[in-house]
């Protein structure tokens, strides 16, 4: 079992059955993306989450309702918090980010946010996680999103 999918499962919450390479080639296809091998890996066991409790409060999504954060927020750039840039860069310059390149994947009830995958090879933030409601950088990959997620769960998921 992937660690994700037991920590999932010891908050209360309930998975869907794995997605085929066909639901996750359709998603990428119609995204214009390639998702991370990581996050390929968790789909093939676990097409998200089917459930939620008091206690299990988080929301994957399965990937036919994977979107980019321009569909869902009508926006079409997203402009992470600028102390994400240090590091990339150490101006505190504001910066801008192509909205249709954020992949939202994951949300949750407690502060309510919204997870989504930045994926633009041509970007130095290629593969970087963020909470897209707040700006925040979670981490600088879905592996150590999962990490942090099951050390700590929402309290583990921004980079101070």
């Amino acid at each position: 079992m992937h660690p994700i999918a037991e920590k999932i499962r010891n908050l209360g919450g309930e998975l869907r059955p794995p997605a085929s390479q066909h639901q996750i080639a359709a998603i990428e296809s119609l995204l214009g993306i390639s998702l991370p091998t990581s996050f390929r890996s968790f789909l093939l066991q676990h097409n998200g989450t089917s459930r939620e409790t008091d206690a299990g409060i988080w929301n994957f999504w399965p990937c036919e309702n994977f979107t980019s954060y321009a569909a869902y927020r009508g926006k079409t750039d997203f402009f992470p918090d600028t102390i994400d840039k240090r590091f990339i860069d150490n101006e505190n310059l504001p910066m801008r980010l192509n909205g249709q390149s954020l992949i939202l994947f994951a949300d949750a009830l407690i502060e309510l946010p919204l997870y989504g995958m930045y994926l633009d090879p041509q970007s130095p933030f290629h593969g970087f996680v963020f909470d897209a409601d707040h700006g925040y950088l979670s981490a600088e990959s879905f592996d150590l999103w999962v990490k942090l997620f099951i050390k700590d769960g929402e309290h583990g998921l921004l980079i101070s």
